[in-house]
């Protein structure tokens, strides 16, 4: 059996679609939220970005309010749902 090496994504292309496995293909978001003053802050944008994407992997420094998540979700359906939270979001 020969395997393939499959072509890098272009930077900032959306991944789509399905693997094998059945699961969502994910990428790698960034993003930059405004408004998060405290833990429970952090928690609650993880929990909303959860909500999009039971499957992600959050990760948020409340410093400097970079959100880093692989998930299936796209970058404008988490800003959208962190935005209607209250907190101000944007791609980075």
């Amino acid at each position: 059996m020969r395997l393939r090496r499959l072509a890098d994504p272009a930077p900032g292309a959306q991944l789509t679609g399905t693997s094998r496995s059945g699961k969502a293909d994910t990428t790698m978001v960034t993003l930059n939220v405004t408004g998060m003053t405290c833990d429970g802050c952090v928690k609650a944008v993880e929990r909303i970005i959860k909500a999009q994407d039971p499957q992600a992997n959050v990760t948020i420094d409340l410093g400097s309010g970079r959100v880093d998540a692989t998930t299936s979700a796209t970058p404008a359906a988490l800003v959208e749902a962190i935005e209607a939270a209250g907190f101000g979001a944007k791609a980075a």
